[in-house]
């Protein structure tokens, strides 16, 4: 869930903002595929305390954005127990739990998850917190759930995720008292910059190494590089933009030297840059700075793959950055995805391409993300900025345009990682249920802290109707139907009467329920 009048500061502390550190060696393939959990409590007595709580996974996609996070609930089964299927496309990645009883969390924490297998944890409470009593399979990263760094409130995932969070917002302006600030002037010279930049990244991972003291060196070594490939994604490649926004300075381009000090030391190796898989820092995340800062590296098109390849690798080296063959394909398919979510479908041309010598998973969430895109497309759209009027009346909206018809209102904003992540689920759920959602309206409202040409193109994406508000107008909806953060969703049934408010996406089959209340001619 996300504050509307924050952006994304912090995509709530939910305890995946660094949601792939796995301490072993694995090959993480690209495949699309699932991974299963199954939690259950031990004794009578935990037994029944099952009866109030609810699990939830959180995981991350290749190519998600930066602080996004997907959310599943898994579901209860008669004996208490709650299993669930969990969307991978690698081979092996590190999902996180969190687990509430009455919407209070009692225990937060980290699993390996491989594809095609199943993570079996048995719970049990006392005193200290929320423990497994026994986890397979008993890696390192899962066996930690059998200490106190899980079950309590001061865990090994709460650390993590201020930490990354910490480095993600990093402000100047908020780091002048401890020294580690930006001055406008080291925009001028890119060693000062880059020296600067070192000095500050020590300065944050000591500040992690030091809140993690207890995390075991295979992870810590893993968080410090996820940490840094976050922070040349944020800041490094992106210095530019740091100059703009924290001072309104246009600043010139550096030579490939200033990017070679970092990407050097960046592992672009298969089994480092696909098993550091957090929400915070997506692979996705790097490549996109990347292509947006060196255009040249996007494919041409009257360019064949190989021959791409062959003129891509060295000017990767140029900037330091020796990468695998793996890594080589997933800069590709950055972008195609980007080509992709611009509402550009891919045409025969290029969709041809792709059958020849590549990645299989890499294809397949390709063609995947454009058929989604196509069926968006073939979805009425609409959109209205209404950001002027300080009132809108949505139960007037509703009767007035769309008759008798069930409607859905989706509450979010560009800049709300939840939110997409919803919309993207939405999106399968029409595309694999399209008989339930057959007379179902979608009617989508935004404010104005979403940036205008952004709000267009995702919107268009999405499909459906799009309505954006001014805040003053958004502000009277939060207040009459009694909500402060989004995701939310309105149900209105065929008469235009709204039958039920929801927070945050509450699931597949939740959700699937929540519209089948809405089309019942009569409940």
């Amino acid at each position: 869930m996300q504050k509307t009048n924050k952006r994304c500061k912090f995509v709530s502390i939910v305890i995946v903002l660094l949601c792939a550190i796995c301490p072993y060696v694995c090959r993480a393939n690209i495949a699309v595929g699932t991974g299963r959990i199954e939690l259950g409590y031990t004794g009578a007595e935990n037994e029944k305390s099952a009866d109030s709580t609810t699990v939830a996974v959180y995981y991350s996609t290749l190519f998600d954005d930066p602080l996004t996070t997907n959310e599943l609930y898994l579901k209860r089964t008669a004996d208490g127990c709650f299993v669930g299927d969990i969307p991978m496309d690698l081979s092996q990645s590190v999902v996180g739990l969190r687990i509430e009883r009455k919407k209070q969390c009692i225990a937060v924490g980290y699993v390996d998850i491989f594809q095609g297998d199943t993570v079996r944890i048995c719970l049990n409470e006392d005193s200290t917190g929320t423990h497994a009593k026994s986890i397979t399979p008993p890696t390192e990263l899962n066996s930690l759930w059998l200490t106190s760094m899980i079950g309590t409130e001061d865990n090994m995932a709460s650390k993590i995720s201020l930490a990354v969070a910490e480095c993600f917002m990093f402000d100047p302006c908020t780091a002048r008292s401890i020294g580690v600030d930006i001055d406008e002037s080291y925009f001028d010279d890119w060693k000062a910059l880059s020296a600067k930049q070192d000095s500050i990244f020590t300065y944050l991972y000591s500040q992690a190494a030091h809140a993690l003291n207890d995390v075991p060196d295979s992870i810590m070594d893993l968080v410090r590089k996820n940490l840094y490939l976050g922070f040349v994604s944020r800041h490094s490649i992106a210095y530019r933009r740091d100059a703009r926004e924290w001072y309104g300075k246009t600043v010139d381009g550096y030579p490939d030297d200033y990017y070679a000090k970092f990407g050097s030391r960046l592992d672009l190796s298969e089994n480092s840059f696909f098993r550091v898989l957090p929400v915070s820092y997506t692979p996705y995340y790097f490549t996109y700075q990347l292509i947006t800062r060196f255009p040249e590296l996007a494919i041409t098109d009257d360019e064949g793959i190989q021959q791409w390849r062959d003129r891509v690798k060295p000017r990767l080296a140029d900037i330091g950055m020796a990468a695998d063959s793996l890594f080589i394909d997933y800069l590709l398919a950055t972008c195609y995805i980007v080509k992709i979510r611009d509402n550009n479908l891919l045409d025969e041309k290029q969709i041809a391409k792709l059958s020849g010598d590549y990645n299989d998973g890499l294809r397949t969430i390709i063609l995947r993300e454009n058929d989604n895109l196509r069926r968006s497309l073939s979805r009425s759209y609409a959109d209205y900025d209404m950001t002027e009027p300080e009132i809108f009346d949505i139960e007037n909206y509703i009767k007035t345009n769309f008759g008798n018809k069930p409607v859905v209102v989706d509450f979010w904003n560009t800049w709300c990682g939840p939110c997409k992540a919803a919309h993207k689920t939405i999106g399968r759920l029409l595309s694999d249920n399209p008989s339930a959602f057959e007379d179902v309206v979608f009617l989508y409202i935004s404010d104005d802290t979403s940036d205008m040409d952004e709000w267009k193109k995702l919107s268009r994406s999405i499909g459906g109707r799009h309505i954006r508000l001014g805040q003053s107008a958004m502000k009277g909806l939060m207040d009459k139907y009694g909500f402060s953060s989004i995701p939310t969703y309105l149900f209105f049934d065929r008469e235009g009467s709204m039958v039920r408010s929801v927070t945050a996406f509450p699931g597949d089959e939740a959700f699937m329920k929540l519209v089948e209340t809405i089309t019942t001619e009569s409940r």
